[in-house]
Order: structure tokens, then C-alpha cells, then sequence
């Protein structure tokens, strides 16, 4: 049996989030955490201990920057609180086009977007999460990023 990530649908930062080894625990550790809230599991990807979770931020549909979140060793959640690390990436042209490719099947390209993604055992990009309404964009790993969504942000007002 593969592992199982549950996450309760309102959280953020990975708080709210567990490991289960099995579907009858990932049901037990819902109705022990969080008896009356909705949520989700999802299978557990390896690939974010073995190589990490990037986050590519989008603004108007382009690749703005990227960052590859590590988690501890033994933690499956890549944010600092939980002892991870986030480093900068230099935005590679093959993040931009899958990013791209993700944000096509929108009915309309978001102001800003975070697509979140591993790479997995065959080198393939999967999407993890798609960030809509994300408050972390990660705009301190590339400082010109706040000009940009600023100057999006004002755009958008007229």
C-alpha cells in the first residue's frame, strides 16, 4: 500500500496536515484531528523527500521565479517551521513551459499563480497543487518580483 497525505481543505503552511500508512488510518487520524471539517488525501509522493517540492510563481502568465522547498529529514512538509528549507532556482525554460501547460486548461490566466510540482522517479513534472489564492509567492528568493506584481497589481485597478 502506498502512504496517504490528508489535509484538512482550510490550512495553510502545512499546518493541519498528516501521514497516514494506510486508508483505514488516514480515517482514523481525521475523526481523532478534525472530526467536522472537510478534506482531502491525496497519495503521499515520494519525490518531495528524494528531491524536493518546487513552487514556480507566475504573474499574467509568465514565469516570474522559482524555488525548490526541501523538507528535514523525516518530515514530508517542505515549510521552515517544520525544519525545511527553500532555495531560489534559476526559472529553467522546461518550468515555464510546464507551468504554462498547467495554467491552459484555466478558463482564463490568473493574475498571479503558484504552480507546485515534484519531479518524479521517470523526470516527469507532476502537479501537486495549483495556488490560486496563495499568500507565499516567495517574491524575498527574487527581489524584482514585488516591482512586477505591483506594477500587475496597479494595472489591474484600471
Amino acid at each position: 500500500r502506498s502512504r496517504l497525505v490528508i489535509k484538512t481543505v482550510v490550512s495553510a503552511g502545512g499546518r493541519r496536515a498528516w501521514l497516514a500508512e494506510t486508508p483505514e488510518q488516514a480515517r482514523a487520524v481525521l475523526l481523532r484531528e478534525a472530526p467536522n471539517e472537510p478534506a482531502l488525501v491525496q497519495a503521499y509522493e515520494p519525490a518531495i523527500v528524494d528531491s524536493g517540492e518546487y513552487s514556480a510563481i507566475f504573474l499574467a502568465g509568465e514565469l516570474s521565479h522559482a524555488v525548490l522547498k526541501l523538507p528535514q529529514r523525516g518530515e514530508f512538509r517542505v515549510q521552515e517551521h517544520f525544519g525545511g528549507r527553500t532555495e531560489a532556482v534559476q526559472g529553467a525554460r522546461w518550468m515555464a513551459e510546464y507551468g504554462r501547460r498547467v495554467l491552459d486548461e484555466l478558463p482564463e490566466v490568473p493574475g498571479y499563480a503558484r504552480v507546485d510540482f515534484v519531479v518524479d522517479a521517470a523526470g516527469e513534472p507532476k502537479l501537486m497543487e495549483l495556488e490560486l489564492i496563495e499568500p507565499d509567492l516567495f517574491l524575498r528568493y527574487a527581489p524584482e518580483s514585488y516591482s512586477r506584481l505591483a506594477d500587475l497589481l496597479l494595472r489591474s485597478r484600471t
